[in-house]
């Protein structure tokens, strides 16, 4: 996919999140770029994030989705247990 196609604004652009990875365990990232599907039935959309460590990785609507809320979920229970 060419990269004249990603955009950068859209849903989750912009949104941290928490990313499991193999070997390193959980890696905050941000959302930096959104491509919307394709025409065709095989090309769903994709959110390109960017570790803290700079790599960058393509996630599905249901893996960025995922990690979004896992980020969300981690200051929530940050927050609780500030607040106690």
């Amino acid at each position: 996919v060419a990269d004249e196609e990603w955009l950068a604004e859209g849903k989750y652009v912009g949104e941290e999140l928490l990313r499991q990875v193999e070997g390193h365990g959980e890696m905050h990232a941000v959302v930096r770029l959104y491509l919307p599907p394709g025409e065709g039935e095989g090309e769903p959309a994709l959110w390109r994030i960017e570790h803290d460590d700079g790599d960058e990785e393509d996630l599905w609507e249901g893996e960025a989705r995922e990690a979004v809320a896992d980020y969300k979920a981690l200051l929530q229970l940050g927050r609780q247990g500030r607040a106690s």
